[in-house]
């Protein structure tokens, strides 16, 4: 069962990806993360989508074993995506004495 698990396993090769220090790969996926998070625009994810092929064509790791590593994670992607908020969202907050309406304005 776990031999159908390909997340965060290695894969040998001999590119650029391959060849940094582990903390170097750390430390750039985690920027990575940071950036995705507080990108506020449609431009900003096209901006990592892009970077995300780039690194993927430089580590020369193939469609299908990258596909199958994401399996997995698949089920996470959609309940996540589940609760994303449409383009412009409102909630009420407190009792009807003090009341606070919180708005989550579209992406731009």
């Amino acid at each position: 069962m776990l031999k159908d698990i390909t997340l965060g396993q290695f894969f040998p090769g001999d590119t650029l990806a391959h060849k940094l220090d582990p903390r170097t790969k750390l430390l750039v996926t985690v920027l990575y993360v940071v950036a995705l998070f507080t990108a506020k625009s449609y431009i900003a994810y096209g901006v990592l989508i892009l970077t995300l092929i780039v690194a993927v064509r430089i580590s020369r790791v193939g469609a299908k074993a990258l596909f199958k590593g994401l399996k997995p994670v698949l089920f996470i992607i959609a309940f996540t995506a589940s609760f994303t908020p449409p383009a412009r969202s409102c909630a009420i907050f407190g009792s009807s004495a003090l009341r606070s309406r919180v708005c989550v304005p579209p992406l731009r």
